[in-house]
């Protein structure tokens, strides 16, 4: 009796053991040791809904990047399918996050998802712009700064190193409306696109400025003078003569400029020097000229009188017997019946019969 009793309880416990043993989870062991529930591993660490998590547990994935502690793949379940949050940008970091798409009208990339973070991680599309991930060196679109289109009427339509340019440039020159150009020697771009020296009219004797190390200016030796129609040679030009503006032509200045005068003729000879409106003459020594162009000595308005001479640029009396200057002209008093004695002095008022003698009247 005994020994069946013993039999009867031996089989109880061996039934009991057995349900415990087909009712308890079967956990999979972790690298860490502990048992690990890969169900609640994968919603929790991974923080995605528990709703989009397949019944049963997930299987390892070959390549698998990322594994858990579990040894499960950090794939979750989104819409039905295992996508991988890590690098998935239509799922970057949880179900449903996108990156940024591209514009298919643009220029621009599209975001990529690395480590679960959407961005721009190529090394040339590396701004995120409104279109998408830009290359700001050479995008149409985004030309330096997002959102900057070049097209503008100062700009051009091609974007090299940032800067809207008109045209691809050889290394050297600068990209301007009018085409490519050498900034330092330009003279319709000097210095800076647009900025133009300026030029000689056409009307008058000066010339264009030119351009040099990007400075507007008048180089030219000769022409070295910047004046309203251009750069102008003061020592020759009609309409500068000497100073800017001063154009030859009035009523007391010839028409030609020389040596910065305006003169009638240019004189050259040694004997007549001096240009003045009745020709070339010699300031020292003409009666008509004498001094200055226009200065004439005094003419003899009696018959007993001389005219003045000019000397050293002054009118005078020079002669050793007619040598006193008389409202008449150059007198010789001992003997001018006009001027006896003193200027004025007329013998018999001028009557025959009279002679002066020693600067006196005397009766013939």
């Amino acid at each position: 009796m005994l020994p069946q009793l013993v039999l009867s309880v031996l089989l109880c416990l061996f039934l009991v053991s057995d349900d415990v043993t087909a009712a308890a989870p079967k956990f999979r062991p972790s690298r860490t040791g502990r048992h690990a529930n890969p169900l609640r591993e994968i919603v929790v660490n991974r923080q995605v809904n528990a709703g989009d998590i397949r019944r049963g547990t997930p299987t390892r994935r070959q390549n698998c990047p990322v594994p858990l502690q579990s040894g499960i793949c950090p794939d979750i379940l989104c819409s039905g399918v295992y996508v991988n949050p890590l690098t998935d940008a239509g799922n970057c970091g949880s179900c449903a996050h996108t990156c940024q798409a591209g514009s298919p009208t643009t220029e621009s990339q599209s975001e990529t998802c690395q480590g679960g973070v959407c961005g721009c991680y190529d090394a040339d599309y590396n701004t995120l712009c409104q279109e998408g991930c830009s290359d700001l060196n050479t995008d149409h679109y985004n030309c330096g700064e997002c959102s900057h289109i070049c097209g503008d009427i100062n700009e051009g339509f091609y974007c090299q190193n940032g800067v809207c340019v008109f045209e691809d440039c050889p290394t050297g020159e600068a990209s301007c409306r009018s085409g490519c150009s050498i900034l330092a020697t330009d003279a319709s771009n000097c210095g800076a696109c647009g900025v133009v020296c300026k030029a000689g009219e056409p009307t008058t004797e000066s010339h264009s400025e030119t351009c040099q190390g990007g400075l507007c200016g008048c180089y030219d030796s000769d022409y070295n003078s910047l004046c309203s129609d251009g750069c102008s040679d003061l020592s020759t030009d009609h309409y500068n003569c000497g100073a800017c503006d001063h154009i030859c032509g009035s009523a007391n200045e010839g028409n030609l400029c020389s040596d910065g005068k305006c003169v009638y003729e240019v004189c050259s000879t040694e004997a007549e020097p001096d240009d003045c409106i009745t020709g070339c003459t010699n300031l020292d020594n003409s009666s008509s000229n004498c001094g200055t162009c226009g200065n004439a000595c005094k003419l003899a308005t009696s018959g007993s009188s001389l005219p003045e001479t000019c000397q050293s640029g002054v009118c005078g009396c020079y002669d050793s017997e007619f040598h006193t200057d008389c409202p008449d002209g150059c007198s010789a008093l001992n003997s001018d019946l006009h001027n006896c004695g003193q200027c004025g002095h007329v013998c018999g008022d001028g009557n025959e019969g009279f002679i002066c003698l020693g600067g006196l009247c005397i009766a013939v």
